[in-house]
This record gives structure tokens, C-alpha cells and sequence, in this order.
């Protein structure tokens, strides 16, 4: 089933994405009709479920930030899902960007709004490009931002040739891992509540910073990492008091009940985190925890 997923995001990163991928043919591709993005790929076509394709790619669009030669020197927001649609000759089947059924029509897209989020991807300086005396690739590239540099001032076919091998390896690494950790609980949990985030009214967005809270403190990732345990990671990032005053805020806010906290025995944070605080706090987190989880990837 050839799947058309529209995507959102930073408009920089998203036509050096288009540039890259379209001018080295990759598979997956990114491309451009009209002023929207699009994401296709015979990776995804294999797939029958709208709500596996939505998993998998959100799963791929978060992580290809921030790894391998792909990511960005810049911080930028969310690569977003819009929408998931197919055709068979007759009309367009169009999903939104759980999944879910929205329509069919001969024509048109629907657009989902999903609260961006900010990946803070600050990588440091280009690395230059090494390569062989037959000008095989040998390091380097490792910024979509160096990548797009490289192609501006080698556009014959052996070079592009060249840095599509040196690529590829690092794109099936990452198509191989969206695909497994969009069936692994903490990460999808952490990645829906990543594309979710924002939306909601005060009470909701405690609801949801408690739960990604517990997602990363609970995910047994971490005992195979020097940190151990999730909380451990987490008191890391942000401190143990820290960490402390804001679950426990979290806690104290979401649940009113003053028998049901302590029949819980949520403790009384030692400061009330306000909300502004709270949403750069758990940001921090969510951009760490992601980039922790990338370096299963990258030691690949």
C-alpha cells in the first residue's frame, strides 16, 4: 500500500531534508507538492494499518534530528505528521495523524495541528569531510547542514554517488530502529505524548507531564546504562530536588483529593513548581531522554 504521509516542521531543516534526500534518491523520500512535505517510502508500504504507519513514522521523524548525519546544528521544532492518505484509482483515503479515519475524497488534504515541541540540537561545528584518493567518502558529513554543504560543491555523479553509499547506512539504521521502538512501550508513550504536548488546558498538560514523569522514570532502558534507573537519568538532568517538586507538584495539582493523595502517598512538594517551569523542565527532559535512546541507534 503506497502510503502519502504529509509532514510539518522547521521549514529550514524540512527543504535541506527535501534537497538531500531527493537530489541522492533516496528511499524513504522527502518532497515537495505545492508548499506542503511529503514523506514516501517502500518501507512503509508493506504496512496495512494506518495506526502502524503513523507510529513508525512519528518514530522515525523524532529521531532523525538529532542522529547519525542527519541532524541539525540549529535548534528546531517537531517534525510533525499532518496526515496519512492512499489511493485506489477511484478515491483518497485520508487518515489524520493518529491513525485515525477521516474521510475519503477524490481530492484534497486534511491537516491535524499538533503543538510543536523544540528539539534542542546544538551539535557543535561542522566536521570536514575526509575522503580517499578515488574520493570514497571516509568521515565527516555529519550535519544535514554539512551534507547539503557538500552537495553545493560536488554535484557530478561519482561524488553524489559516493555520499549516497556513505549515507545509506546510517538511514537503514534508523528506519530499522523507528520501526522497532514504535512497538516499544516507553518510547511510543514518550512519543505520543511528545506530539501531544501542549495542547491542552492546564489541568491536562499536569496530567501529561506526570505521565511522561513516570514513562522515563520507569523504562528499563536505563538498567543497562550507567544511570541504572530511569529516576536516576532524571535526577541527572534536573537535580533530585528538583525532580522531587516537580512530580510531586504534578501529583498535588493533578489529584485534589486530599484522601486519595494520601491514601497515594504523594508527599507535599518543598516548592511549587509553576507551570511555565514545569513545561521547559520536562521539555529538557523530553530532549534528553531522546537523544539518550538515540545512542542505542548510533552504537548500532
Amino acid at each position: 500500500m503506497s502510503w502519502k504521509i504529509q509532514i510539518e516542521g522547521d521549514e529550514m531543516y524540512l527543504e535541506d531534508l527535501y534537497n538531500a534526500f531527493s537530489t541522492l534518491h533516496f528511499d524513504p523520500k522527502i518532497y515537495k507538492d505545492g508548499e506542503n512535505y511529503y514523506l514516501e517510502g517502500s518501507v512503509f508500504e508493506n504496512l496495512s494499518d494506518p495506526k502502524k504507519v503513523s507510529s513508525s513514522v512519528k518514530t522515525f521523524l523524532t529521531f532523525l534530528p538529532v542522529v547519525f548525519n542527519f541532524k541539525t546544528e540549529r535548534a528546531i521544532e517537531l517534525l510533525k505528521v499532518v496526515a496519512i492518505s492512499y489511493e485506489d484509482g477511484k478515491f483518497k483515503y485520508v487518515y489524520d495523524s493518529e491513525g485515525n479515519f477521516s474521510c475519503r475524497a477524490p481530492v484534497g488534504d486534511i491537516v491535524l495541528e499538533i503543538q510543536n515541541v523544540v528539539h534542542d540540537s546544538a551539535v557543535g561545528s561542522l566536521d570536514l569531510t575526509q575522503t580517499s584518493k578515488d574520493g570514497q567518502i571516509l568521515g565527516g558529513l555529519s550535519t544535514i547542514e554539512s551534507i547539503i554543504s557538500y552537495l553545493k560543491t560536488h554535484s557530478d555523479s561519482e561524488s553524489l554517488k559516493n555520499v549516497a553509499e556513505y549515507l545509506k547506512p546510517s538511514l537503514e539504521n534508523l528506519l530499522t530502529f523507528s520501526f522497532k521502538f514504535s512497538d516499544e512501550t516507553p518510547t511510543k508513550d514518550i512519543i505520543e505524548a511528545e506530539s501531544k504536548y501542549g495542547k491542552d488546558i492546564e489541568l491536562a498538560k499536569w496530567t501529561t507531564i506526570r505521565k511522561i514523569y513516570e514513562t522515563i522514570r520507569d523504562d528499563n532502558y536505563f538498567r543497562s546504562t550507567t544511570y541504572r534507573t530511569g529516576l536516576s537519568f532524571i535526577e541527572d538532568i534536573i537535580g533530585e530536588e528538583t525532580a522531587d517538586n516537580l512530580y510531586f507538584t504534578a501529583c498535588n495539582i493533578q489529584i485534589h483529593s486530599t484522601t486519595t493523595i494520601k491514601a497515594k502517598n504523594y508527599k507535599k512538594p518543598k516548592r511549587i513548581i509553576a507551570i511555565f517551569e514545569a513545561e521547559k523542565l520536562i521539555s529538557t527532559l523530553l530532549s534528553k531522554y531522546i537523544e539518550e535512546k538515540a545512542k542505542e541507534i548510533e552504537s548500532s
